[in-house]
C-alpha cells in the first residue's frame, strides 16, 4: 500500500517514480517488488545488446538497460557482503576497481535517466514518465513484441537521447 500511495501522491500529486531490479535468476520475477504494477521494473541487457542470461523475466517486466555479463559498471568502491560497497581496511583490490553487474546495475541507470527527464521538466508525472519510458525505448533482441510489450525485455532498452530530445 505504501508504494501504492506513493506512486499515486508522491510529488505532490505528481506521483513518485520508484524503480526496482528484476533480479538475477532467470526466472520469471515473480511476486517480488519489482512486480507491483506501480514500480518500474528493470532487467539487464549484455554487451552484445540483448537480455543478459541472468535478468528476470516476466508479466510486469518494464524496461531494459546495460547491466553487464562479462562487462558491468565499474567502481573504486569495493563490494563487500551482500553486493554492498564498503570501506573495510581492505578495501584496495589489485587493480583498485570493482565491476557492478547485474540488474541492481541497470536500475539506477533507469533511475539517472529519470532524474535527467525531470532536471528537464520537473512537472512531469510519473504517469508521462513511465508513458515516456515505454515509448521512446529500443526494440532489441530479435523478439516479437505485442502492443510495444515483450516479457523478456518489457518496453525495451532505454534511449536517454530520444527521452531528451537530442
Amino acid at each position: 500500500e505504501v508504494i501504492q500511495d506513493l506512486a499515486t501522491n508522491g510529488r505532490d500529486g505528481k506521483g513518485m517514480i520508484i524503480v526496482f531490479a528484476t533480479g538475477n535468476d532467470a526466472q520469471d520475477m515473480g511476486n517480488d517488488e519489482s512486480a507491483i504494477p506501480e514500480v518500474i521494473a528493470v532487467g539487464s541487457t549484455d554487451k552484445d545488446n540483448l537480455r543478459a542470461w541472468y535478468s528476470n523475466y516476466g508479466a510486469n517486466m518494464d524496461v531494459v538497460a546495460p547491466g553487464g555479463f562479462d562487462i558491468g559498471i565499474t567502481t573504486l568502491d569495493p563490494v563487500g557482503e551482500n553486493g554492498i560497497a564498503t570501506l573495510n581496511d581492505d578495501y584496495l583490490l589489485a587493480n583498485d576497481e570493482e565491476s557492478f553487474i547485474g540488474t541492481s546495475s541497470s536500475a539506477p541507470i533507469v533511475s539517472g535517466v529519470i532524474a535527467l527527464m525531470l532536471e528537464q521538466n520537473p512537472n512531469l508525472t510519473r504517469i508521462e514518465i513511465v508513458d515516456s519510458l515505454k515509448t521512446s525505448s529500443d526494440k532489441i533482441g530479435n523478439v516479437e513484441y505485442v502492443n510495444g510489450w515483450n516479457e523478456y525485455y518489457g518496453y525495451g532498452k532505454i534511449n536517454v537521447g530520444r527521452l531528451l530530445g537530442e
